[in-house]
């Protein structure tokens, strides 16, 4: 995802791996998100409590090659995410009140990786990146999915409310790699969740792998 399209990997770095390269290279990014929460961590006991979900992303992305085959690249993206509970069950008195199982929830907002990387000559024309860095994220809505019968008895739908105990900005460590092709990426990265997500007692973070395709102009 994040690396120095073909064309100059070749001429940047393939002739002279200390040559000046000109300018910033920029491109548009979309990814392809597998979501991976982690257990609640309480009391020294560990809880599954949601189950894998998906997503994606659409964003930019700017180029800074640093010589030597070191390259940083800053990007800013929107996202959408979703993933569910799992084994819960949500009720209200009497008994025979409405009941939610396993409700999903959502995620929609604002990253921005921070990524440094370097590019690996393999043969002939083909390169391979590493990267690594900080992914900072900003959640602008998160609910919890629930029918307007369901909210007769569960108002409160807002991640970020007293009920769910969510917060909204979270940091997230990155670690990938990519491919050129000519002058698109294919990429494959982790983001492991370093900013424990909720208020309080409950220890949570949020991890994630993503498949994505930059096109670099």
């Amino acid at each position: 995802m994040l690396i120095l399209p073909a064309m100059l990997t070749v001429a940047a770095m393939a002739a002279d791996s200390t040559e000046d390269n000109s300018g910033p290279i920029w491109g548009v990014r979309a990814t392809f998100d597998v979501n991976i929460p982690g257990k609640y961590h309480v009391a020294g006991r560990s809880i599954k409590m949601f189950n894998t979900g998906y997503g994606g992303s659409v964003g930019a992305v700017c180029n800074l090659y640093l010589g030597n085959r070191f390259y940083f690249e800053p990007g800013v993206s929107l996202y959408y995410d979703t993933y569910k509970y799992e084994d819960l069950t949500i009720s209200a008195e009497p008994s025979d009140a409405p009941q939610v199982f396993d409700p999903g929830l959502y995620k929609f907002g604002v990253r921005v990786p921070l990524v440094a990387g370097y590019t690996i000559p393999l043969r002939n024309d083909m390169f391979l990146s590493v990267y690594t860095g900080p992914e900072l994220n900003c959640s602008l809505r998160g609910e919890i999915r629930l029918s307007e019968s369901e909210k007769q008895f569960m108002p409160e739908t807002s991640l970020f409310g007293d009920e769910w105990n969510f917060r909204r900005f979270d940091m997230a460590w990155k670690v990938g790699v990519a491919f050129p092709v000519w002058n698109v990426t294919v990429s494959i990265d982790a983001a492991i969740g370093v900013t424990d997500l909720m208020k309080g007692d409950i220890d949570f973070r949020e991890n994630r792998c993503s498949v994505g395709v930059t096109y670099y102009w």
